[in-house]
């Protein structure tokens, strides 16, 4: 309740009290002489109840209605999303500060690090999050019996700190320890590859629980992408590699037939429409997924899809999922190529985090774009019209939502969720010695 509202009632209450007091003062001071006059006097009597129970009932019901304003008030402050502070990640001389890589986070014994990797120094950086110190630095053998080879980016994951994950994304995977001694291989050298069995991909919701690799099909370079068939796959790291098919995108890919038909018709036509990403988070033996121009969150355990739930922002014309694949697209025509980028384009989701302990999932909205000419680009590129953090807690379902500042930080890379909250990168940053990172969590 504001303090208006609490002031106004007092004075109301006082009012009252000060109407009905001389009335009260004067059936006091009449009791003393009207003792004989019974039935004078048993009539002011009740009217002097009668008064006593008007003020009592009024004074009570503005007591109650007070109580009533104060837990509703109570009730509204729930989740709030708030500006946190910064934290400092510390960078050593061989770490190029304007190409630092995808950020992982791992918590491991209730510790959580952040790493990167290096292409240049072909390196995995281990820092402690809560110093901001480098502790570990991985470097891959490129000879000998611990050689790793990777013509492309490999990726990884840190299951602990002496098993780490490595996908080369030409279907070989490693299993290293924290000095790089390659544990085991398995993949394309291996005698027992087959060609059917190359799909888990090592991207940020992987996970290793003791026997397999959970993680997303990958997504091919060229030709139509397997949205048909399976999204999520586990990959039985043994001495034979073996896949098994999970979750598949039509279980939470909305209308998905009709977005399947559209894709065959273009690429027929020999288009190439771009790959619509799909989120996956998880924690425990629950997997949530969703896309980017989704508005819901979809709860899967041990395959089975067991619910869904909101998870957007209402107040903005969302990007239908055909909208979305012709964001960037490849028109093929006799005797040249078109490029076509979409630069007025409406709102859609980038991202989908969870904290380490799992209670709630982030997730950036942008708030659709328009069209800026760039100089260096000399064309028109779409500029964000704005951005909005969403906090999604996942025991009430409640959403918190938060206006991002698009002139200090960077939202679309570089972007992860501690316990604190979401990290984002500040803009523009001068020292080359460290990197700032803004925090924006629950109050």
């Amino acid at each position: 309740m504001s303090s208006v509202l609490r002031i106004a009632i007092f004075n109301l209450k006082f009012q009252v009290i000060n109407i009905f007091m001389p009335f009260n003062n004067f059936f006091n001071q009449k009791k003393e002489t009207l003792l004989t006059k019974r039935g004078t006097l048993n009539s002011l009597l009740m009217k002097n109840s009668l008064l006593h129970g008007i003020i009592i009932l009024f004074l009570s019901a503005c007591n109650q209605n007070e109580e009533t304003q104060t837990e509703a008030d109570h009730s509204d402050i729930i989740l709030e999303i708030e500006y946190k502070g910064l934290d400092t990640l510390f960078l050593d001389k061989t770490t190029d500060f304007q190409s630092l890589g995808l950020l992982q986070l791992a918590k491991i014994d209730n510790e959580e690090y952040l790493s990167h990797f290096s292409r240049i120094t072909r390196s995995i950086y281990i820092y402690s999050l809560h110093s901001g110190k480098l502790m570990n630095k991985v470097t891959l053998n490129s000879e000998g019996a611990n050689q790793i080879i990777f013509p492309i980016t490999p990726i990884y994951f840190i299951h602990s700190l002496d098993s780490i994950f490595i996908d080369t994304q030409l279907h070989n995977y490693y299993l290293i320890n924290d000095r790089a001694q390659v544990l085991k291989s398995i993949g394309k050298r291996s005698k027992n590859f087959r060609n059917n069995d190359l799909s888990t991909s090592f991207e940020s919701t992987i996970f290793f629980d003791g026997h397999q690799i959970h993680g997303s099909i990958r997504m091919p370079f060229y030709g139509t992408p397997k949205e048909t068939i399976y999204a999520r796959a586990s990959l039985k790291f043994q001495e034979e590699l073996e896949m098994v098919m999970s979750i598949k995108n039509e279980q939470f890919i909305e209308n998905f037939k009709e977005v399947m038909a559209y894709r065959e018709v273009e690429e027929n036509e020999g288009n190439r429409l771009i790959n619509m990403p799909r989120y996956f988070v998880h924690h425990a033996d629950y997997l949530f997924a969703t896309t980017p121009v989704s508005d819901s969150m979809y709860v899967f355990k041990n395959g089975q899809l067991l619910e869904s739930f909101y998870a957007g922002v209402s107040g903005f014309d969302k990007a239908t999922h055909i909208e979305y694949l012709n964001f960037t697209r490849t028109i093929r025509r006799p005797g040249e190529i078109l490029y076509l980028h979409e630069t007025k384009r409406n709102s859609y989701y980038f991202n989908t985090l969870i904290d380490p302990d799992g209670r709630f999932i982030y997730r950036v909205m942008i708030q659709g774009t328009n069209a800026v000419f760039n100089d260096a680009a000399d064309k028109k590129i779409p500029e964000f019209n704005g951005a909005t953090l969403l906090a999604i807690d996942l025991e009430t379902k409640e959403i918190a939502t938060f206006e991002l500042p698009l002139d200090e930080i960077v939202i679309q890379t570089q972007v992860f969720a501690s316990s604190k909250g979401v990290h984002f990168r500040v803009k523009d940053q001068g020292n080359e010695d460290y990197v700032l990172f803004r925090i924006f969590g629950i109050n």
